[in-house]
């Protein structure tokens, strides 16, 4: 594995750590039920992609422990608002199909192209359903589009 590949799985690694975690606490303090449920489930994922990037580095016999666990406290008082709490993790989806997409773009290797592949196919469904959420609760709204000329023009 050369240098690039393994400073993209340490790099992912860190931020799915911090992800995971941020949504662990965001899931003990979300007041709707569907929402704490969503962010369960994108722990879960998270922890999946966790441990195939894990099990990559350790095929090399490259350390990967990081957690920042245990600095989760018990609390179950929501700090921010449901709203709040999934815009941002629909940031950190977004964003960590963008930084998959660069790790992958940067690895000479195929099984790890697929590895991130899959790991951005997943990634696609939580957004989705993050976005649903959001419609749902009438909390997303539709970007400006540009002009439509043709329809101008009739």
């Amino acid at each position: 594995m050369n240098v690039i590949e393994i400073s993209s799985l340490y790099f992912n690694l860190q931020k799915s750590t911090l992800a995971k975690d941020l949504i662990l606490g965001f899931s003990q303090t979300a007041e709707s039920k569907e929402i704490r449920t969503f962010f369960q489930r994108v722990v879960e994922q998270t922890e999946e992609h966790l441990s195939i990037f894990r099990s990559i580095l350790h095929e090399d016999f490259i350390s990967s422990s990081i957690s920042w666990d245990t600095h989760i406290t018990d609390s179950e008082t929501a700090p921010f608002s449901d709203k709040l709490m999934i815009f941002h993790c629909a940031f950190l989806i977004q964003s960590a199909m963008a930084y998959y997409g660069t790790a992958m773009s940067g690895s000479m290797r195929r099984d790890l192209g697929l590895k991130y592949a899959s790991a951005i196919k997943n990634d696609v469904k939580l957004a989705e359903d993050c976005a649903e959420i959001m419609i749902a609760n009438e909390w997303f709204e539709e970007p400006p589009h540009s002009v439509d000329r043709r329809e101008l023009s009739n």
